[in-house]
């Protein structure tokens, strides 16, 4: 079978249940199904599937850098009404000393992939055959677009080895789960380090969910679930090169906008290996109307940096730091940083450790969980503005009219 290139006229499907399918194998570039500019696949009615699979060749000295794409998409792809799937697999060749990358979904240069009514699947899985390449499970941008439409959609994007990230979502693009209770899940597991007797390379990363600052990741409406897992590649111990440590794991990297939208919904960041749950940076995630739960697992951090707001409803926030099995760790001290943590209106629960940061309860009643015992912290002010220091961190505390410990009675 050979690459499927759709550019005009359009590619359009039947009432019945379709499968377009593409496959380029032992090639560097190589694209199962490739959507131009101005190329469209519009499968209209029925449960249809689109897959694009990819495999690049194996070359030791390469000329170039391959990058193997499942499906890529610079123009539109409308699955229109049904229980659809999109499935795209690109694996990178083993280019010595090369660069391997492996993409599943590429969506780019204003492309569009819209779910249309009905279930839909958008899964993309990327594999990077060597440590000095990267993986991508799904990769949207360059102002691009990819919307589940009405249903409950499932989009999931998983990167394996090199510097791998699950979901990628840059340059002024949009990921939208749409009408439904949806599901949008990104999971990157880096390479681990790897050494020769003539040279070695550092650990890999792993990110689960990338947003880029101008870009969007909204829910819609409906309770939805939002996860990101990173997994830093594993280091080495003391090799002729030193000592190499481990690849860093980011659950969600945020700089853009991430909307929960309105609905009961569910947002979990995981980073293991150096790992930050929620990275953050001038970001803003925001869960809207409905009961919210905001979560953020890191080996080293479980939220830090930017702006986190509830919205109304009665929302819990949990950040722990964990350890390389997903456990909690005993000391709980930074498990947040830098970071504005607004629970908004509704009776809110803030279950996230202490560390520098501030937390703004809003409106309602609002709780404080801090670990171990009253007497491990110094706690000054009232239930409009408290400051808690333990441990050389400082906690400001506003607008929260209960502070409750492990085992003792609650501090009003």
């Amino acid at each position: 079978m050979s690459r499927l290139i759709v550019s005009s006229p359009s590619f359009i499907g039947t009432s019945g249940s379709d499968l377009v399918r593409g496959q380029e194998d032992n090639t560097s570039p190589a694209i199962g199904i490739e959507v131009l500019k101005k190329g469209v696949i519009d499968t209209r009615e029925g449960n249809d599937t689109i897959k694009g699979n990819a495999t690049g060749a194996n070359i030791d000295f390469p000329d170039n850098d391959g990058i193997t794409t499942g499906v890529a998409n610079s123009g539109i792809i409308n699955v229109s009404k049904g229980d659809d799937t999109i499935i795209g697999t690109g694996t990178g060749g083993f280019e010595y000393r090369g660069i391997a990358s492996g993409i599943g979904i590429s969506n780019t240069q204003g492309g569009y992939i819209y779910g249309g009514d009905g279930k839909d699947s958008i899964f993309g899985t990327g594999n990077g055959n060597t440590e000095l390449g990267t993986s991508i499970g799904i990769n949207n941008t360059q102002h691009s677009h990819i919307d589940g439409g009405k249903g409950d959609d499932s989009i999931s994007g998983t990167g394996n080895g090199g510097n791998a990230t699950g979901i990628d979502n840059s340059e002024g693009s949009v990921i939208s789960g749409g009408l439904g209770n949806d599901s949008i899940t990104g999971i990157g597991s880096g390479s681990g380090a790897y050494i020769d007797p003539a040279h070695s390379d550092y650990a890999s990363s792993g990110t689960g969910i990338n947003n880029s600052k101008g870009s969007v990741i909204s829910t819609g409406q409906g309770n939805d679930f939002l996860s990101g897992t990173g997994t830093g590649g594993a280091g080495t111990g003391s090799t002729p090169f030193g000592e190499i440590g481990a690849g860093s794991g980011r659950g969600i990297v945020n700089s853009g906008i991430i909307c929960l939208g309105d609905g009961n919904d569910t947002i979990i960041g995981t980073g293991i290996n150096q790992g930050i749950g929620f990275l953050n940076t001038n970001g803003i995630i925001c869960g809207g109307a409905g009961d919210d739960t905001l979560t953020g697992y890191g080996t080293s951090i479980g939220i830090q940096g930017g702006t986190i707001d509830g919205g109304s409803g009665n929302d819990y926030f949990k950040a722990r730091r964990i350890d390389a099995n997903g456990n909690p760790v005993s000391n709980q001290g930074g498990d947040i940083a830098n970071v504005l943590i607004k629970g908004g209106c509704g009776n809110d629960t803030f279950d996230v450790g202490y560390g520098n940061a501030t937390i703004n309860g809003g409106s309602g009643w609002d709780k404080l969980i801090l670990p171990d015992f009253k007497t491990n912290y110094t706690i000054i002010g009232s239930s409009d503005n408290y400051t808690i220091k333990r441990d050389g961190f400082v906690l400001n505390v506003l607008n929260v009219e209960q502070i409750a410990f492990g085992g003792v009675v609650p501090h009003a």
